[in-house]
């Protein structure tokens, strides 16, 4: 059985509804209702997972970031590169550092990021450590070991909303990052806080379920956008 999250996300992440606008997206609520899938097989966190706005002031223990970026380490990568790097700023342990991160957001983000007790920037390494040459697959394996952290992050109860509303160059300033290092992307984490902490247009979209397209929209076979499904 999934597991049961206690926070105010609780109802939310199991509302249905319909998009009027694309026929190709469904619900986690459909997904669980299909007759097609086996939902005992499908891995709890994600039907748990979230990337919520509003957040607790309760610390990330040192421990449990530990944690986390243990599990963004095992995640696989072209050569065994590992080409990932990570800035963390946490508000209660190194508020420096968060007040850095934090002045690369983008203003509608920096509205609701503010709530969250530890921002941290995800970063690739350009070019192979071995030959110098360029790693194409950099940004993608970034992409791989976040996966892991935030699935770690579910079964630890924490969540993360992962954001591409900021500045590369502001945080490459900020942190004097050296030139064969990308700034991917910047996520928040912590614990479920109540909606009055945020503005009210960003509390109204807390409400919103959770879409994705569906399989037959995007896994081909023999044919380019025939459906296999």
């Amino acid at each position: 059985m999934f597991k049961n999250k206690t926070s105010i996300y609780s109802n939310i992440i199991s509302k249905s509804f319909t998009n009027k606008t694309n026929t190709n997206l469904t619900t986690m609520t459909e997904i669980n209702k299909s007759k097609n899938l086996n939902i005992k097989k499908f891995m709890p966190a994600l039907n748990t997972r979230w990337s919520p706005r509003a957040f607790s002031d309760k610390p990330v223990n040192e421990e449990d970031l530990k944690i986390l970026f243990e599990a963004a380490r095992w995640a696989p990568s072209c050569f065994n590169e590992q080409p990932w790097s990570f800035i963390v700023g946490s508000r209660s342990s190194s508020p420096k550092a968060y007040d850095l991160i934090f002045d690369s957001l983008v203003v509608p983000n920096q509205l609701w990021a503010k709530t969250a007790p530890v921002l941290i920037v995800s970063l690739s390494k350009s070019n192979f450590a071995m030959t110098g040459q360029p790693n194409v697959h950099a940004d993608y394996d970034v992409g791989q070991a976040v996966g892991f952290f935030i699935l770690q992050a579910d079964h630890l109860g924490l969540y993360s909303h992962q954001m591409g509303g900021f500045s590369p160059e502001i945080v490459i300033k900020n942190f004097n990052i050296p030139k064969d290092f990308k700034p991917i992307s910047v996520m928040a984490l912590g614990y479920i806080g109540e909606l009055d902490r945020l503005p009210k247009d960003y509390a109204s979209k807390e409400g919103l379920p959770r879409a994705r397209k569906e399989q037959k929209s995007f896994v081909f076979g023999e044919k380019w956008g025939e459906s296999r499904i």
